[in-house]
C-alpha cells in the first residue's frame, strides 16, 4: 500500500481542525493573542473558546511561498483567511464558569508547514487579525523590494572571508584597555548601531521606492484657463509617504556617516577636535586631515582613505546639501528651504499657472533625490569595509606610526 503524502495546506488544515479544533483553543489562550476576545470578557486571563470544528470555513485564496531553511528542508510559508464558530466562556476566580456567549472569529493563519510532514509545530502556526494581515502582506511586499535591490544588510555580509562581526573585531588589537570609553565604543554595542542604522537605511529606500512607483504627476490633472494650462497641487498618500521616506534616508544615510566618522575619532584622536563637536564633515576638512597624516603618514598613501576624501567632496556634500535644510530652515534655497513635502507644494504652487518647464523641473529634481539615496544604499557596504580596513592598519596611539 502506498502512502500519499499530504500537501502542506492539507497538514494544516488537519492540525488546525483535529480534536475538535484543539489547537485554536491552545492558541487563543497565548496573551499576544488575547486581543481576539479581550473586549467581550471581563478578565482575558480567565477566558478560553470552545471550538465548534463543523463550523470552520477555509477561505479560497491561498497564499503560498517556498523556501528551504538553513538545515536544507524544505518548507511552505501559508497565509490564508479562516473562520470559525464557538463558546467564550469565562470562569471566576474559584474556576467556576459564570459567562458563556456565542462567538465567530475571522483569523488569517500564517503557517509554516514542513513539505512531507503529516502535521504542523504550534510554535511554526501564527493566528492574524485583519490589521495584522495587512501589515503581514505589506512586509512581504518590503521583502519583495529588498530582492530586488539585491542588499543584504551589514550583519548579512562578508568581508575579506570574515562575517561581519568577526570582521569588526579587527581593530580590538588598538583597543587601549585603560580607556573605558575606547573599550565600550568599539564593543558589539557599537557595530550594532551600525546594523540597525544600515537597516533603517535599507527600509526607508525601499519604501521610498515602493510608494513611489504611484505618486501624482503634475501633469495628470491640467485644464485650460483663459486659453493657458492650470496644474493643480495635488498631492495624496503615495507622494506624501514617497516624500517622507526620502526624507527619512537622507537623515539615516548622515547619521550612518557619522557613526563612521565617531570610530576614526575614536582611534585617531584629532586634537582639533573634540566628541561633543564632531562630525563627517568636520573629521575631513583640511586643518584636521592635515594633522591627522602628519599623525599617520601612511593616511597619505591609504586608497580607503582616499575614498573617504573624495566622498567628502563628492557624495557627503550633496548629502549634506539634502539633508541640512531638514534641520535648519534656509531661505535663501531655491529647492528644498525645509521639509521636502512644503518644499514641493511651494514650487509647484507658485509654477500651477503654466509653467510646465518648472513643474517638469521639480518632478525632475525629485527622482534625482531618489535616485542618489539608492546609490548611497549601495555604497554603504563598501565604506563600513573601508573604515574597519583604516583603523585595523593604524599603529596604536603613543607609538610611532609605521612609515
Amino acid at each position: 500500500m502506498t502512502m500519499i503524502t499530504p500537501t502542506t495546506l492539507d497538514s494544516l488544515k488537519s492540525c488546525m481542525e483535529i480534536n475538535n479544533g484543539g489547537l485554536f483553543f491552545s492558541l487563543l489562550k497565548d496573551p499576544e493573542n488575547q486581543h481576539f476576545y479581550a473586549a467581550k470578557v471581563k478578565n482575558v486571563k480567565n477566558a478560553y473558546f470552545t471550538p465548534e470544528i463543523d463550523t470552520i470555513r477555509w477561505n479560497d485564496d491561498v497564499i503560498r511561498n517556498s523556501a528551504t531553511n538553513s538545515q536544507g528542508f524544505p518548507f511552505d510559508e501559508i497565509i490564508i483567511d479562516v473562520s470559525l464558530s464557538g463558546t467564550l466562556s469565562e470562569y471566576n476566580n474559584r474556576g467556576i464558569t459564570f459567562s458563556s456567549q456565542p462567538v465567530e472569529f475571522h483569523f488569517t493563519i500564517q503557517a509554516f508547514v514542513f513539505q512531507g510532514q503529516f502535521s504542523v509545530s504550534r510554535e511554526n502556526i501564527k493566528l492574524l487579525n485583519a490589521e495584522q494581515k495587512v501589515t503581514l502582506l505589506f512586509h512581504k511586499n518590503y521583502e519583495q523590494e529588498i530582492d530586488r535591490l539585491g542588499i543584504k544588510l551589514l550583519f548579512e555580509e562578508t568581508y575579506q572571508g570574515d562575517e561581519a562581526f568577526t570582521f569588526f573585531t579587527r581593530i580590538w588589537k588598538l583597543v587601549d584597555r585603560t580607556n573605558p570609553t575606547q573599550v565600550t565604543d568599539s564593543s558589539h554595542d557599537y557595530f550594532d548601531e551600525f546594523v540597525e542604522c544600515h537597516r533603517n537605511i535599507l527600509y526607508s529606500v525601499a519604501m521610498s521606492n515602493i510608494w513611489g512607483r504611484y505618486i501624482t504627476t503634475y501633469g495628470s490633472n491640467y485644464y485650460y484657463f483663459q486659453g493657458n494650462k492650470v496644474f493643480p497641487v495635488n498631492l495624496d498618500y503615495n507622494d506624501n509617504r514617497f516624500i517622507f521616506y526620502l526624507e527619512n534616508a537622507i537623515e539615516e544615510i548622515y547619521t550612518f556617516y557619522e557613526r563612521l566618522a565617531y570610530l576614526f575619532y575614536l582611534f585617531m584622536q584629532p586634537t582639533g577636535l573634540s566628541g561633543a563637536a564632531l562630525s563627517f564633515n568636520k573629521l575631513f576638512e583640511r586643518k584636521t586631515k592635515k594633522e591627522l597624516k602628519q599623525k599617520f603618514p601612511q593616511l597619505a598613501n591609504d586608497a580607503n582613505y582616499q575614498w573617504f576624501e573624495k566622498r567628502f567632496s563628492k557624495e557627503h556634500k550633496t548629502l549634506s546639501g539634502y539633508r541640512h535644510p531638514l534641520i535648519h530652515y534656509q531661505t535663501s534655497n531655491t529647492f528644498i528651504k525645509g521639509s521636502y513635502n512644503s518644499s514641493v507644494k511651494r514650487i509647484w504652487l507658485a509654477n500651477a499657472g503654466g509653467n510646465e518647464q518648472a513643474l517638469q523641473q521639480l518632478a525632475n529634481d525629485i527622482r534625482a533625490i531618489q535616485r542618489f539615496v539608492n546609490n548611497e544604499l549601495a555604497k554603504c557596504r563598501d565604506a563600513f569595509e573601508k573604515a574597519i580596513l583604516i583603523v585595523e592598519n593604524l599603529p596604536p596611539l603613543g607609538q610611532p606610526p609605521v612609515i
